[in-house]
């Protein structure tokens, strides 16, 4: 069997109104398909990279561009038909192969994709996620860690980030000192043992309250006990996330960290009920909170001008 080792990029919605929602809830539409076949040695012997034309998404979200300094001009002149681009991809992995992915989001948009286009998702083989056979061997830290510094973690020289091809070297570059033998003959225990180690709670809130400031003031909301030592833990600023969703984060006393979202809904009279998701912080979400905690602090700055 063959390790291909694969990275997207992808293109997302505007807002809520804009996104797809059949036949799936169509969160990215991918830009870019990048992969590289590694030999017996974990050596890298080929190299796929292909721009996509989105169909769906069409404008390039500044967020994306922003990260992956791709414009929609580069799309229009550059750009395949995705099913063009998936025949060219499905040709070049040929046989008895499986898939390396760093994190898996990537699976998903992929399985989301092929659903939208109407192309049979058996083509997908086996997957493995090498952020999580990484931290297994390497860190022991039962989180995630960014695939720069991962790289950087193992020695290994920096490279530009969120470019697909990239972002396939670069992983490929950490399978490089990992046992992928044995990472594969125990994956399914490891992934039993993460998804028994992740600490997460969803909890509804009852309720219900006059003003959004209320509900995210009051005490059912910002606090929570710690499951390491049930310590309280209090919600730091809230960020907006979304029009019905803000993030926070938090740290106990026992030095854990938190990611709290928080997903809220205005009831017939006018009031507002919540639920509220609480996450292990990784590097992550951190980085994307504190991206949306600095945008938040824009939008009342301007509000607190006019």
């Amino acid at each position: 069997m063959q390790f291909i080792v694969l990275d997207l990029e992808w293109n997302m919605p505007f807002n809520a109104e804009n996104r797809i929602k059949t036949p799936v809830h169509l969160r990215g539409e991918i830009i870019e398909i990048g992969a590289v076949k590694l030999d017996e040695n974990l050596n890298i012997s080929d190299k796929f990279k292909v721009m996509i034309k989105p169909k769906y998404y069409k404008k390039i979200h500044s967020a994306v561009s922003k990260l992956t300094k791709i414009k929609s001009s580069d799309l229009k002149a550059c750009g395949v038909p995705f099913e063009d681009a998936f025949r060219q991809f499905n040709e070049w992995c040929g046989e008895d192969y499986c898939f390396i992915t760093w994190g898996n989001d990537d699976i998903g948009i992929l399985e989301d994709n092929l659903a939208i286009y109407r192309i049979d998702r058996g083509f997908i083989p086996e997957c493995y996620d090498l952020q999580l056979i990484f931290d297994n061997q390497i860190t022991k830290e039962n989180r995630q860690h960014s695939l720069s510094s991962a790289v950087s973690l193992l020695g290994e020289p920096e490279f530009e980030a969120h470019d697909a091809l990239n972002d396939a070297i670069g992983t490929a570059l950490v399978c490089s000192h990992l046992d992928m033998t044995s990472a594969i003959e125990n994956y399914k225990s490891l992934k039993k043992i993460k998804a028994h180690n992740k600490k997460s709670s969803d909890h509804c809130i009852k309720k219900n309250y006059s003003s959004i400031r209320k509900l995210l003031n009051s005490k059912e909301i910002c606090t929570f006990s710690c499951p390491e030592c049930n310590e309280t833990v209090e919600c730091g600023d809230w960020a907006y996330q979304a029009r019905d969703r803000k993030i926070s984060v938090a740290e106990c006393v026992c030095k854990k960290g938190y990611f709290i979202r928080v997903n809220f809904r205005k009831n017939a009279d006018n009031t507002f009920r919540a639920s509220r998701m609480i996450y292990d912080l990784d590097e992550d979400k951190l980085s994307f909170y504190n991206k949306m905690l600095s945008r938040t602090e824009k939008i009342k700055a301007k509000r607190n001008k006019s």
